[in-house]
């Protein structure tokens, strides 16, 4: 949260999931519970490079995503889809959290962590439905602005430069809306 509150000052920061496959960064913005950090797990264990799990911190004039590296933290039931990809979970013990929830860190090799600024080339908007048919459907930009708006955390701290830079996002990147039923659906 500290972090948070000093970055939101010189970064567009966004409630999100944050990955990427060589020169092309994908933002997995949603809220909690929305199934973000497993298909972000999911994806590493997939060849993905990480960024980060909570928070999507971008550069407000460049829009490239700057790495914010933190362990992938998982709730119990994303213990349960990632067990096969990350084997070492079945040996560790949770930690607790401040709310009291369980919460397990995720191991990660040292060729998944990112360690320089990516370019965003998608906007995904990720919701674990289980059972569902996962379907990736294209949305409008202004469907995609309307909800990064809802996941910023830095709306208010950089005003309309940061309401400027979400539009640009927006424009800038390929929109997505998935809905998996399963983790590996989403991951495929």
């Amino acid at each position: 949260a500290a972090a948070i509150g000093k970055l939101r000052r010189r970064h567009l920061l966004l409630h999100a999931g944050a990955v990427a496959w060589g020169d092309a960064g994908f933002i997995l913005c949603a809220s909690s519970g929305s199934g973000k950090s497993t298909l972000t797990a999911g994806l590493v264990a997939g060849g993905f490079q990480y960024l980060s799990d909570e928070v999507a911190a971008l550069d407000p004039d460049s829009l490239m995503m700057q790495p914010y590296p933190r362990p992938i933290c998982v709730k119990a039931g994303s213990r349960e889809a990632l067990a096969a990809h990350y084997p070492a979970l079945a040996d560790e013990q949770p930690e607790l959290r401040s709310d009291g929830e369980a919460v397990w860190y995720l191991p990660l090799a040292e060729h998944a962590w990112r360690r320089e600024p990516v370019a965003p080339r998608f906007l995904i908007f990720p919701r674990y439905e289980p059972g569902a048919v996962t379907r990736l459907s294209a949305i409008s930009r202004r469907a995609a602005l309307e909800r990064l708006a809802a996941q910023s955390f830095s709306g208010d701290a950089l005003g309309a430069r940061g309401l400027g830079a979400l539009a640009r996002l927006a424009a800038a990147t390929e929109c997505f809306e998935l809905t998996a039923g399963s983790l590996d659906a989403g991951v495929s």
